[in-house]
């Protein structure tokens, strides 16, 4: 999935499930994921791991704001490894303060403003329709 903005981007890629044939909601849940972000003076790049009802949710989400029944979200993964705020500025642009932490080595984190057309929020909902059918929720909580 890929978020561009006017002065960097930021990409996230689902690798894998991290668990197996358990068919454990908790457990075969999580996704292996590789954060990718590019930032006047910044290029980042780490491992973390994002659940699918998490991005349900952030599906789920995005489909209100696109649609104005919502003028802003907050998507965000469970080990906060992602934290994205989506603000409308008008009929067209959002702002996406954004902040991503490699919770897993560094602890590292880089926060971040993108201003974008709602063309690549939609694309971005898109894009995240096709990994939740790619990754489906497993089980029920």
């Amino acid at each position: 999935m890929i978020l561009q903005g006017d002065i960097g981007r930021l990409e996230l890629d689902f690798l894998t499930r991290k668990e197996y044939g358990t068919n454990n909601f908790w457990e075969e849940n999580w996704l292996y994921t590789l954060v990718k972000a590019t930032f006047p003076g910044f290029i980042v790049r780490f491992h973390c791991n994002v659940r699918t009802d998490d991005l349900q949710r952030w599906h789920d989400d995005l489909a209100k704001f696109i649609d104005n029944e919502l003028s802003s979200i907050t998507l965000t993964s469970l080990e906060e490894c992602i934290s994205l705020i989506f603000i409308k500025n008008g009929i067209e642009d959002t702002k996406v303060a954004g902040v991503i932490t490699d919770t897993e080595l560094t602890g590292c984190s880089v926060k971040f403003t993108l201003h974008c057309d709602m063309s690549i929020i939609v694309n971005f909902r898109v894009e995240l329709h096709n990994i939740l059918m790619q990754f489906p929720i497993i089980g029920t909580p």
